[in-house]
């Protein structure tokens, strides 16, 4: 049996980003206000789809970069505990900002996620509206992981779910 990988996770998940896209969109309908357009929505669609699309193609690469990079340092690499896995997320949630925040600040990284702040409206289908070649530059926030010994399918496995909590805070509803 196949161990389960960060991008087949979020691939799985693509059915309940779509029932809470569908949710909000009621919800706001019933309240008469309106935070979604069809163009916006199908622009945020397609940002994400083309994320995944090239995912597809760099994260091989990348994944590649980080367990050489580990064989040669010698990193011990060792199954997690629940313990350090909960760890290891919280530590992934601080990369993760450090790196959002550092997108916001230098211009290299901004022309690259600007994108995701190019939305006519504020509503669950903005957190699809990632940039195609995200990973590129938050790759450098993750490699820390590297040297800490996190296992990379470990490591893609909890940044996947990191990434698809962020969906839940593309919202007006709370």
């Amino acid at each position: 049996m196949s161990q389960l990988t960060g991008p087949q996770l979020i691939l799985l998940l693509v059915p309940l980003f779509v029932i809470l896209i569908a949710g909000e969109w009621l919800y706001f309908r019933f309240k008469s206000k309106k935070v979604y357009s069809s163009g916006d929505t199908m622009a945020n669609l397609a940002c994400g789809a083309g994320q995944t699309i090239i995912d597809g193609l760099v994260l091989v690469t990348l994944l590649q970069v980080y367990q050489s990079l580990q064989t040669w340092l010698g990193v011990g690499v060792t199954t997690l505990t629940v313990a350090q896995g909960i760890l290891t997320f919280v530590a992934v949630d601080f990369s993760y900002y450090v790196y959002h925040r550092m997108s916001h600040r230098f211009s290299w990284m901004w022309a690259v996620h600007v994108v995701h702040h190019s939305s006519q409206n504020y509503n669950f289908s903005v957190g699809l509206r990632q940039a195609w070649f995200h990973k590129l530059t938050a790759f450098p926030f993750y490699l820390i992981f590297a040297f800490a010994g996190v296992p990379v399918v470990s490591l893609g496995i909890i940044v996947a779910i990191h990434a698809s909590l962020q969906i839940l805070t593309h919202t007006q509803a709370f």
